[in-house]
């Protein structure tokens, strides 16, 4: 075996040596290391190579290499800067993952893969530029880089994992591409203001933005074929949103600041300033769920989905224009500052049969 010395907290790796694995290191030395020197015959860094060298701070890779396995530098919490090779191809899973003090990295334009949980729980990464060669972003990549401000997902990136930016609190601006938006993919990200999806995005799935409670915007690209009902849930500030004019599925007419379903005339997403157009035949389920900031709506539609308007907590006034034929159960719950309700005239019986009791005493009859 090959010896491997150390000297004051430097490992100096001998030449000839082609391939870094678990084994390399004694316990001893991972606890002192540094800062290490790798030789140009390196071309292999295994799985879990430097994993726990904690007082590792830095480390430049050669261009020899071509691999670096998963968890190479996972949990090295005093890593603060890594250069990268532009011969790697892919950074596997969890090769970054916990290195708490990673501050900065370039990832090389000779990346396609970014692995699952590769930068999860970096928690001082404050800076991450996407070459256009990614093509593929894994589950929960960045989960938990509480530092990160800002991400531009490139149009050469085709799909994008679940929950790959969940509780990236500091996120406030994103520009997004891939063809779905998994569940989860910005769940929680407290300062998100802005998203703007590229003309590569066709589904957006449930729960992809979930409480991202600071979100006042959103442009919605002429590729997008598919949003599901859950997508902004909790989204309690949403009030801009536009519907790219090219767009054949959704629209936002009339800038109406709401996601309309264009065949059927539903509102998939509505937000805080939507006023809905006379065209609207229909209110999807959990449309304006958790609008906080909803504080008075007029109603042309006839039915209205579950859980609608469920936890407008400001809402004080709603008028509905025309008859109404259907209201999913939960439509109201946590509407709890309702003061009037307005229904055309002769249809107060009817809203007494479909509206909960407690709204009984607010239904009025227009004119």
């Amino acid at each position: 075996m090959t010896k491997i010395s150390i000297e004051n907290g430097n490992v100096i790796i001998p030449e000839g040596i082609t391939e870094i694995n678990r084994n390399t290191f004694t316990d001893e030395i991972k606890k002192e290391m540094k800062s290490v020197t790798i030789p140009s015959t390196v071309i292999k860094i295994g799985e879990y190579a430097f994993s726990g060298c904690t007082e590792l701070s830095s480390i430049e890779i050669p261009q020899s290499v071509t691999e670096i396995g998963i968890g190479a530098f996972y949990e090295c919490e005093s890593l603060k800067t890594v250069k990268l090779p532009s011969t790697l191809n892919k950074i596997d899973d969890e090769v970054f993952g916990a290195c708490f003090n990673l501050s900065e990295i370039t990832i090389p334009d000779s990346v396609t893969e970014i692995g699952n949980n590769t930068f999860a729980s970096c928690v001082k990464l404050k800076n991450v530029e996407l070459p256009h060669s990614i093509k593929i972003i894994g589950y929960a990549a960045f989960f938990k880089c509480e530092s990160l401000k800002k991400i531009e997902i490139p149009d050469s990136v085709i799909s994008i994992g679940s929950y790959i930016f969940e509780y990236c609190k500091s996120l406030s601006e994103v520009v997004v591409s891939g063809n779905d938006i998994h569940g989860g993919a910005f769940g929680e990200c407290k300062s998100l203001r802005k998203v703007i999806l590229s003309s590569t995005v066709k589904k957006i799935n449930r729960y992809a933005f979930f409480r991202c409670r600071r979100l006042k915007s959103i442009y919605i690209s002429s590729s997008v074929e598919s949003i599901e009902p859950e997508a902004f849930v909790g989204c309690n500030q949403l009030s801009d949103i536009v519907v790219d004019e090219k767009n054949k599925t959704f629209d936002s007419r009339e800038k109406c600041n709401a996601i309309i379903n264009t065949s059927n005339n539903e509102i998939v997403i509505g937000g805080n300033n939507t006023v809905i157009p006379l065209s609207v035949k229909a209110i999807g389920d959990m449309a304006f769920y958790y609008r906080t900031r909803l504080e008075s709506i007029v109603i042309p539609a006839e039915c209205i989905g579950y859980s609608a308007f469920g936890g407008c907590s400001e809402l004080t006034s709603i008028e509905f224009t025309s008859p109404v034929t259907e209201i999913g159960q939960n439509c109201w719950r946590g509407c709890n500052n309702i003061e009037s309700i307005i229904v055309p005239a002769g249809e107060k019986k009817y809203f007494r049969k479909v509206i909960t009791k407690r709204l009984h005493d607010l239904i009025e009859e227009k004119g």
